[in-house]
């Protein structure tokens, strides 16, 4: 990330390595800032601080009162990282540690703006969809392991699996997720081989982390003995959550043969599908951490205004809606926050997007 003026006091500590714009080290971490000319003279050089491997701790939490902080940025940054890690991974160029550091951004993300993660999901352009939807099982699984009190050392080791868990067949979902005719049986044979060719194609480009693998490899097993390739009844944790986001993502996106699920179709339908019991706990879990109505969801309240899901409430049904329609039908200049736990200002319907001829700023919802 780029350092700006603000951020570099004197007297700091600094808390990241701080790089020029040619990737010379200038500072490490630790080091003290003792005077105005060497700040000077530092955003001169083009200062770059190295957040990555800190992102989850002090090294994203000290930029909250940066007012040029834009989750945005960071979400367009990680998912250029990330197609061109999954697109050419090899040992020779690092991959483990460009997977570390693309988890190091979600990780930021996750815990700065989880809200407006959730809100990518449901809104942003799904372009290059094989990389976008691997972002968006990160997201949701790394909340949900946040809810349920896994260690950081544990959510980066999810995070890089959930990346990396389709590397074998990114060709092939950016082909069905254009194609409208059903699968042929070559596709179908890939799909259900793509498992284990990923953890192959991981190991060969110096992946040794045997949780990371095995959930890659498990990522769609199911505890009933119906998931592939090998129809375990027992997979490793990591992959049941994988699986369990890998679902619900894929029913809130479009194909070129449907429009994508409402949220609470999505949720119902997930909790049907995967059910709470000790087969699968994190179903339950994801549900309540995204809520009913996960940001990013157009709703229409019971006074008839329209809006769409800024943040989670205080309960999974009643989040907090920027209102962008008046109760006559009219735009709104400016969005009107409204807390759904308020009398007569419940949710009373799902509105999907494709009805609605809406424009509003996602900065100005989530920036912040």
């Amino acid at each position: 990330m780029r350092l700006r003026p603000g951020q570099l006091k004197i007297g700091q500590t600094l808390i990241w390595d701080v790089y020029d714009q040619s990737g010379n080290l200038l500072l490490r971490r630790g080091q003290e800032i003792t005077r105005e000319s060497q700040i000077d003279s530092l955003l001169q050089r083009g200062l770059f601080a190295d957040i990555a491997g800190h992102a989850g701790s002090s090294g994203v939490s000290s930029l909250e009162d940066d007012a040029n902080y834009d989750p945005f940025w960071l979400w367009d940054k990680a998912q250029g990282k990330l197609a061109r890690l999954l697109r050419a991974p090899t040992a020779e160029a690092g991959f483990a540690d460009k997977a570390m550091e693309i988890s190091g951004l979600m990780h930021g993300l996750c815990e700065r703006s989880p809200d407006m993660a959730l809100a990518a999901i449901m809104l942003m352009e799904q372009k290059d969809y094989p990389v976008i939807h691997s972002m968006h099982v990160a997201v949701l699984a790394d909340l949900t392991a946040r809810r349920i009190h896994w260690d950081e050392g544990r959510r980066t080791t999810l995070c890089c699996a959930a990346l990396t868990m389709n590397i074998a067949m990114i060709e092939l979902q950016a082909l069905l997720f254009e194609q409208s005719t059903p699968l042929t049986s070559d596709q179908r044979s890939l799909i259900e081989s793509h498992p284990g060719r990923g953890e192959t194609m991981l190991r060969a480009a110096g992946i040794r982390d045997e949780v990371w693998l095995r959930a890659v490899r498990e990522h769609h097993e199911s505890p009933d003995g119906k998931g592939y390739p090998a129809g375990l009844t027992t997979p490793s944790e990591e992959a049941l959550l994988l699986r369990t986001a890998d679902i619900l993502s894929a029913k809130v996106s479009p194909r070129a043969t449907r429009s994508p699920m409402p949220s609470t179709g999505a949720v119902r339908a997930l909790f049907l599908q995967e059910g709470s019991g000790e087969g699968n706990p994190f179903s339950a879990a994801m549900i309540k951490e995204i809520g009913i109505y996960p940001p990013g969801t157009f709703v229409k309240l019971e006074n008839g205004e329209v809006g769409v899901v800024q943040r989670r409430g205080g309960s999974a049904n009643t989040p907090v809606v920027a209102s962008l329609v008046t109760t006559q039908g009219m735009p709104r200049i400016q969005p009107v926050i409204r807390d759904t736990q308020t009398p007569g200002l419940g949710i009373s319907a799902v509105m999907p997007r494709d009805d609605l001829m809406l424009r509003f700023n996602l900065n100005h919802l989530w920036k912040t």
